[in-house]
């Protein structure tokens, strides 16, 4: 493919041809059948024992150490798949592919580091040829020294989101405030609001909403909650 430019001048009445560039390109078509992406697991185990959503905050205080295998499973068969992770610069975090799939992280805090919520990235990857399918997930730590019993707490207020990442919707479960609130915000990164979610009504305090954003909504990480509540479930989109 062949794109020619020209640039065209009006001197003294009349156009005037000044100059033009040309670009090749070339595109290569490649027929590699179906494939579909890598997905991780719904759970993770944690410290060699636990199973628990991947979506669920881990509370860790500073100083004790925490780990998080993940396993993520390709449909297609004869496949390698590759993990590879990103701590994005979170002090004490490391991240060890484990084969077949598998990813740990392994995080303690330093002593230094402050009360607040952490996020560690993994990827996997297959060898599909020639564009390889991915597929991403983020794990998220709260870091602190409140006793058990809140960081219990501030643990079930995240208490799943399915698909995430997601590409079309995405189903979340949050912890309803005691006044009963019925509109769900979700934000985007800057605190603005992207839409409002009517929360089915009823008694229970866990409340399952599904956000289906509109398509001019760009790939990114939103959060949502409760009009009256903190902001507790974190939603990573991505595009097809």
């Amino acid at each position: 493919m062949v794109v020619k430019v020209e640039e065209w001048r009006r001197l003294g009445g009349s156009h005037t041809l000044v100059g033009t560039t040309r670009r090749e390109m070339v595109l290569v078509v490649s027929d590699c059948g179906t494939n579909i992406p890598p997905q991780f697991a719904a759970n993770l185990q944690l410290n060699g024992s636990t199973s628990q959503s991947v979506s669920r905050l881990i509370p860790v205080q500073r100083g004790q150490t925490v780990t998080a295998l993940l396993q993520a499973t390709d449909a297609n068969a004869g496949q390698t798949l590759v993990t590879t992770g990103n701590d994005t610069g979170v002090p004490g975090a490391q991240i060890w592919p484990r084969g077949n799939g598998a990813v740990e992280i392994e995080f303690t805090p330093p002593a230094s580091l402050p009360d607040g919520t952490y996020y560690v990235t993994v990827t996997a990857t297959d060898d599909a040829c020639p564009v390889k399918g991915f597929s991403t997930q983020v794990v998220g730590f709260r870091v602190g020294n409140s006793p058990l019993k809140s960081r219990n707490q501030a643990a079930r207020t995240l208490v799943s989101a399915y698909p995430n990442p997601f590409t079309d919707r995405v189903t979340f479960t949050l912890m309803r405030a005691a006044d009963k609130a019925a509109v769900v915000l979700v934000v985007d990164q800057l605190g603005r609001v992207v839409d409002r979610l009517p929360a089915p009504a009823g008694s229970s305090p866990d409340v399952q909403v599904t956000w289906q954003p509109a398509a001019a909504v760009p790939a990114g990480v939103y959060l949502a909650r409760f009009e009256n509540g903190q902001q507790t479930a974190r939603l990573l989109r991505v595009k097809p």
